[in-house]
């Protein structure tokens, strides 16, 4: 794990609860960008992704189907995502 992904688990790692979900799952990634920039959603999955295995599911292979959401950015100017998943 690069150092990147292991100071996003220990900053945001604390805020993932609940139990591992068995089953398949769709998870929603919505995007709120600190500035109004030019990226690519899919850039966005890996770090999330990570940190919610064996938090919320197991496996990546349990993921059925996954979108990322482009948002308006965030006012505070940090930058955020918000995790949607439910169960298939």
């Amino acid at each position: 794990m690069s150092k990147k992904s292991r100071d996003y688990k220990a900053k945001w790692g604390t805020y993932v609860t609940g139990l591992p979900e068995m089953g398949p799952v769709k998870l929603t990634v919505l995007l709120h960008p600190p500035k109004n920039f030019k990226y690519d959603v899919d850039n966005y999955f890996k770090m999330p992704l990570d940190l919610l295995k064996t938090k919320w599911f197991n496996d990546d292979s349990q993921v059925m189907d996954l979108r990322g959401v482009k948002r308006k950015k965030d006012l505070r100017k940090e930058g955020y995502i918000i995790i949607i998943m439910e169960t298939l």
